[in-house]
């Protein structure tokens, strides 16, 4: 049977990568990515679209620990046709190639590996996309890395919302950087899957 998503694991840290992937011996297709030699985390995201056999690619940081109930829960609203789905803040989500595919690569531009997130919300802000976002997955330590502040300042200017029930949802984008055109190939057919709208994001 041919596996309906592929989880990447992108570590630099061998012993914590294998302990992330001996908790989900149910998944078939479960690949850790070695990203010693890269300085932008981005970077090996893109290199996971690239490898990944599946239309559906999870990324799960060595630090977390999910359980199967949170992979169900994540492909559940996949199907439903978010754009992106955070379910550990940045650290483990999931999302289809056709994501990739309406609003491009990762930007490799960050250097950091937290970041780049962030980044990915402006992004679904502007092309109208929904995304889903929670906290609920256990992890083991979580790092936060802020070398990349300045220079996400530099490429949007956004706004997040001061009264209300949403107030992760973001309310104002602006770009003030165009993304890098990377010459990457995404296998697998274009689905073109239509996306639900940023309004009608979550987060949990």
């Amino acid at each position: 049977m041919i596996p309906e998503y592929s989880v990447m694991i992108p570590s630099r840290r061998p012993n914590l990568a294998n302990q992330c992937k001996g908790t989900m011996p149910f998944i078939q297709n479960v690949l850790i990515v070695d990203s010693k030699e890269t300085k932008s985390f981005s970077k090996v995201l893109n290199s996971c679209v690239q490898k990944s056999p599946t239309d559906i690619i999870i990324i799960c940081n060595d630090i977390v620990r999910p359980h199967t109930i949170h992979f169900d829960k994540m492909l559940n609203y996949i199907h439903r046709n978010y754009g992106i789905v955070f379910m550990c803040g940045y650290y483990f989500f999931g999302f289809k190639k056709d994501f990739i595919r309406d609003i491009g690569f990762f930007d490799e531009r960050f250097l950091g590996d937290y970041l780049e997130g962030l980044d990915i919300e402006c992004r679904c802000k502007e092309a109208d996309i929904a995304f889903v976002k929670s906290r609920e997955v256990p992890f083991v330590n979580l790092m936060y890395n802020k070398n990349d502040q300045k220079y996400l300042n530099t490429k949007w200017s956004y706004r997040y919302p001061t009264i209300g029930s949403n107030r992760e949802i973001l309310e104002h984008v602006t770009r003030k950087l165009k993304e890098e055109d990377y010459s990457y190939d995404i296998s697998g057919l274009h689905q073109e899957t239509k996306f639900l709208k940023y309004k009608e994001s979550v987060v949990i």
